[in-house]
């Protein structure tokens, strides 16, 4: 299957700005201001749903659990160190395992784009809002914490949606969020025709690719102050060279705070 409807990228989709330009080819452009890189032309909102519809992409993660749950329990120690309890609010759940790692400790809200997604998240005994959070009321509603794991970098207007969070954020409240860090990309792909791989139906799609330097800028420049910057860990496959890239990425990040492995991590709170 492929995508049916593509759509063209006029302005910034971070930062607005209509100073944009073709970066790589075919697809790869990138912001004159923010500096942020994206796809253009990209799939519109239906086929992304479509294409999330497929479940695919969940049904190999259930497949994937016992490696998923310890990744999972990093991303709650993350959020235990800021904040041990409160209202939370997850975008994107996915299959809701994530939500499952959380206990008692918190209030639970969350929301799933996909049919099929929010399918496994009822089975695991929660209930997501279904739909695009730009598009749910949130106008009476706020928490303590916000979580954005790995979706930031699949929406259509991800400005757009940091600045709806920071209005559904308490003062002082947290956001919590991790995205592919494209400094992997960069250094380990370079060689290739197209380093930041290509958009496939059914697959993980990837329409906007954040750098450290710019999603901190933005963050920053937008209500944020940036509390912790990391490395997060996605390697599913635990191999020598993958452990060997994570540790020596964990250990970069402590000395110098950066780091060159395949995802990254910020917590940040909302700005008085």
């Amino acid at each position: 299957m492929q995508f049916r409807e593509l759509e063209e990228v006029k302005i910034c989709p971070l930062c607005d700005c209509p100073n944009i330009k073709s970066h790589m080819k075919p697809d790869v452009w990138h912001c004159k201001r923010c500096g942020v890189m994206f796809r253009n032309p990209r799939p519109t909102q239906c086929e992304i749903i479509r294409s999330y519809d497929s479940g695919l992409t969940y049904a190999q993660w259930q497949q994937e659990l016992p490696i998923r749950e310890l990744l999972w329990r990093e991303r709650v120690g993350l959020i235990q160190r800021y904040k041990s309890d409160g209202e939370l609010l997850d975008i994107g759940t996915g299959d809701g395992f994530f939500l499952s790692m959380l206990g008692s400790r918190y209030i639970i809200n969350s929301t799933e784009i996909s049919e099929s997604g929010a399918l496994y998240a009822k089975q695991r005994g929660f209930s997501p809002r279904i739909g695009d959070f730009m598009d749910l009321d949130y106008a009476n509603e706020v928490f303590d914490v916000v979580t954005l794991w790995h979706v930031l970098e699949h929406v259509l207007r991800p400005g757009d949606l940091l600045r709806k969070i920071q209005t559904v954020l308490k003062p002082d409240g947290l956001l919590a969020l991790a995205v592919p860090n494209e400094h992997y990309n960069i250094i380990f792909n370079a060689w290739s025709e197209k380093p930041l791989g290509e958009l496939e139906f059914a697959r993980e799609i990837h329409l906007t690719h954040f750098t450290p330097g710019v999603l901190r800028n933005y963050l920053q420049a937008n209500g944020f102050d940036v509390l912790e910057f990391g490395v997060d860990d996605v390697h599913v496959e635990r191999n020598f060279k993958t452990k060997l890239l994570f540790h020596s990425s964990k250990q970069l990040n402590r000395l110098i705070g950066w780091h060159c492995d395949k995802a990254m991590y910020f917590i940040a709170r909302r700005q008085s």
